[in-house]
Order: structure tokens, then C-alpha cells, then sequence
């Protein structure tokens, strides 16, 4: 789990630092023990559904954007940064499938309250879909990765190049020099397992050095199955 923290700069967030409004910590925290996937991650906020799954809060420091135009031709680019608290949900390797009572527990809990990222398998069409339903109608971003990503680290991998997120200044100077718009630049969908790692979001730009430097946008496509 640590490789997947470290690929999307994520922070672990104390109980006594969790600042998500209208969710309590829970006062039984010394009794907790960690999966087996995620063992050396500290700080288990709860046990979910018969102590087979852990909840944890994250945080993450963005930079976004914004774009104003100062003239007709002239763009003036300002940048604002922001912390965002979120919850991730680490479930056990087990052959069992998920419960939808279960999931449907979960997504009216915590969705509500803030993002949720939710790793684990045996997932059925109809639960992933109470999942982004909800999300969609809290106005939450959430993902649903499968356990497999968090067993090994896969940006070394010896087929997987560097990825870097450009800034919106910087999309302009390579579309200047290319003379090219960034939506014709060569497309990763976001069903690709590494955009799915690193939570590459639609319109994303990103320059990736292997096998050769190229430059890509992320669009949405493709279909992702959780088993």
C-alpha cells in the first residue's frame, strides 16, 4: 500500500487530525489491527463488516489552475492550493463477494461525507453502479480499485516509463511549441491501469519518458471490472 501512497502523494492522517465535518472518530482505535495488505500503514479508524475491512482518512495538497483571460488574446494563469481529507477503505483478500447490504452501507455512510476510494473484489455490475450512483448524487469523486494494485509497486515495472503531470502553464508552452491542441495529443483512457494508480482525471496532460518522451491527455473510455 505504501508504493500506491508514494505514487499519488498521499498522507496518512491521524485520528486526532481528521477534520472531515460531521464524522466522528470512533474511541475504540487502540484495538484495531491492520489487514494484510495494508500492515504497515498506521492509524485504522474502523473495522467494517465483520473486521474484514479498514477505514482510514488521507489527505492529499493540489494545486489547481485557473485560467482568466486578461484580454482577448492574453490568459493570465493563477495557481491555488488547496488540502482535501478523504476516505479510503482497504478490504481482506476473501473469496466471499461483496454484500450489497454491505456496500450500500458504506457508500450512504461515508459518501456523503466526503471522496472514497474503496479497494477490493468480488464485485458485482450492480454494486459498482450503487457506488458511482451515490457519488453522483453527493457530488462526491470516488474510485473503486482492485486489491491486486496494492501488492506491488507498479511503476517499476520495467515496461512502465516516469509519468509527470503538467501544469496548465506548462500544456500551453508544449501546444505552443507542437502547434498542436492537447486534445489532439495521443489519448490514455481511463480505464488504463496506470491512470487508475496514479488517479489520472479526464483532461489530465502527463509527459511520459518510456519508452520514448511523448505527451498524452487522459479521456474517459473503456471499461474497468472489479473481480
Amino acid at each position: 500500500m505504501e508504493y500506491w501512497l508514494n505514487a499519488r502523494g498521499y498522507i496518512v492522517v491521524a485520528p486526532e487530525h481528521v477534520t472531515i465535518e460531521n464524522y466522528v472518530v470512533p474511541n475504540n482505535l487502540a484495538s484495531l489491527k491492520p489487514t494484510s495488505l495494508d500492515s504497515n500503514i498506521p492509524h485504522i479508524l474502523e473495522k467494517l463488516f465483520a473486521n474484514t475491512m479498514s477505514v482510514r482518512v488521507m489527505s492529499k495538497t493540489v494545486t489547481k489552475d485557473i485560467v482568466t483571460n486578461v484580454t482577448a488574446t492574453k490568459k493570465r494563469i493563477v495557481s491555488k492550493t488547496e488540502t482535501k481529507q478523504f476516505f479510503v477503505f482497504v478490504r481482506d483478500l476473501t473469496n466471499k463477494k461483496f454484500c450489497k447490504k454491505d456496500l450500500v452501507e458504506l457508500s450512504t455512510r461515508f459518501i456523503p461525507l466526503a471522496d472514497c476510494i474503496l479497494f477490493t473484489t468480488g464485485v458485482t455490475k450492480t454494486l459498482i453502479q450503487i457506488y458511482f450512483r451515490k457519488a453522483v448524487e453527493c457530488g462526491r469523486m470516488v474510485e473503486m480499485l482492485p486489491l491486486k494494485d496494492l501488492l506491488f509497486d507498479k511503476l517499476r515495472h520495467r515496461y512502465i516509463g516516469d509519468y509527470l503531470v503538467l501544469n496548465e502553464a506548462e500544456i500551453v508552452q508544449e501546444e505552443t511549441l507542437r502547434k498542436k491542441k492537447r486534445t489532439q495529443f495521443p489519448r490514455l483512457l481511463t480505464s488504463d491501469a496506470i491512470v487508475r494508480y496514479l488517479g489520472l482525471r479526464p483532461s489530465t496532460v502527463v509527459k511520459v519518458f518510456k519508452p520514448t518522451s511523448s505527451f498524452k491527455i487522459v479521456v474517459p473510455g473503456g471499461c474497468v471490472a472489479i473481480k
